[in-house]
């Protein structure tokens, strides 16, 4: 969750983030065993080649591949590639506007073979890697926040739903499978309904640690978590059919009353917060989500859980085959970095590595963490 403060290119800019914030503040790894680090040493291990932009960018998101990390200025619908080695800017994608090759927002962004695609919904604009429009489709769909997926020969739509009638706050997230003309074939999977009672009808609600729903296309198969069912993870191939489920049993962890206090403490302790809080409502869940995020490497699930208070600030990755078999379960000292994996938006994964994007008072700091590296010293060496 962030703080959106003043941003704008070129000039001051800032993001709070109250859940990275809080656990700097509040979590402290004790080191205990040989394989056991503090946060500080394993960012010195494993969290390496940070690159500087010097670039304001207003409301990023990020997205990465092999031609470079793409930037996405939502306030101003542009994107920016910059080099992945030394930041540097390569090439501009996109205005503001109506026409061919412009957006009123820009909701996702995805690759497939050698091109670009950027969803603002109900259009598709296709590109090529150095920027000259291709195509454009557009449907009859239309939900902020979602965005078309290539699959196969088709796609896949993610449309997110709010509902704020009644006593309760609801989110609901549908994959959708569309032919190449973006022609609706089926509902392939539906979430249930994400209810949070609110008090003050008149405020819009804060979500702190916010249930993960996250997707992954992996050699042709469509991976979707929601951890509104749990520990779940369902798993369907090219045509839209399920084929599978994974549904691990896990242990529930209450967010107690201390650990809210504290959150409320803190975002009361500055302007800028305590006005965005004048609009918004801050709903705690009663438990954690069951896992944060997954990622998949190496024809293994990489599912990263928040720590128990008795674990000394000290964070799990739990290791599954494609099945869901489990391959190993590990405490690791990840910090804020737990947090920053709720923000899709703010992380990429690419060929086996989550980078990371931090935005700073003048600019912007990339960072990224190897799976392989993480998995040699935890998990190969026992």
């Amino acid at each position: 969750m962030v703080f959106k403060v003043f941003k704008i290119r070129g000039n001051y800019m800032k993001l709070i983030n109250i859940s990275i914030i809080f656990v700097i503040l509040t979590r402290i790894v004790i080191a205990g065993t040989e394989n056991e680090l503090t946060f500080q040493e394993f960012r010195k291990k494993f969290i390496n080649n940070c690159i500087e932009i010097n670039e304001g960018i207003a409301n990023p998101m990020m997205e990465v591949d092999e031609s470079g990390i793409y930037i996405i200025d939502k306030k101003n619908c542009t994107i920016y590639v910059f080099d992945k080695k030394d930041g540097k800017e390569i090439n501009v994608i996109g205005k503001r506007g109506e026409g061919p090759g412009e957006f009123l927002y820009i909701s996702k962004l995805h690759f497939n073979n050698d091109f670009i695609f950027v969803s603002s919904p109900p259009k598709l604009s296709i590109f090529s890697k150095d920027g000259k429009l291709l195509d454009e489709k557009r449907t009859q769909l239309i939900s902020f926040g979602g965005g078309y997926i290539p699959f196969g020969e088709n796609y896949l739509y993610r449309r997110y739903l709010e509902d704020l009638t009644g006593k309760s706050y609801s989110i609901y997230l549908s994959y959708i499978l569309l032919n190449k003309n973006l022609e609706e074939i089926k509902t392939i999977f539906k979430t249930p309904y994400s209810k949070h009672i609110a008090k003050n009808r008149i405020k819009r609600p804060f979500l702190v640690f916010h249930e993960c729903r996250n997707d992954i296309i992996y050699k042709d198969r469509l991976y979707i978590g929601n951890t509104e069912l749990g520990f779940y993870i369902a798993v369907f191939d090219i045509n839209g059919n399920k084929i599978y489920e994974i549904n691990k049993k896990y242990e529930k962890i209450s967010v107690d009353s201390s650990l809210k206090n504290k959150i409320m403490k803190y975002i009361k302790s500055t302007d800028p917060q305590r006005i965005f809080l004048s609009r918004r409502e801050v709903i705690f869940p009663e438990f954690f989500p069951a896992f944060v995020n997954f990622f998949i490497y190496r024809d293994k699930i990489f599912v990263f859980k928040y720590g128990k208070p008795s674990d000394k600030g000290l964070d799990e990755v739990v290791l599954l085959d494609l099945k869901g078999h489990i391959l190993g379960q590990k405490k690791i000292p990840l910090g804020p970095i737990c947090e920053k994996l709720q923000n899709n938006d703010l992380i990429s994964f690419y060929k086996g590595e989550i980078y990371f994007l931090y935005v700073n008072d003048e600019n912007i700091s990339i960072c990224k963490l190897s799976l392989d590296k993480l998995y040699n010293y935890y998990f190969w060496r026992g």
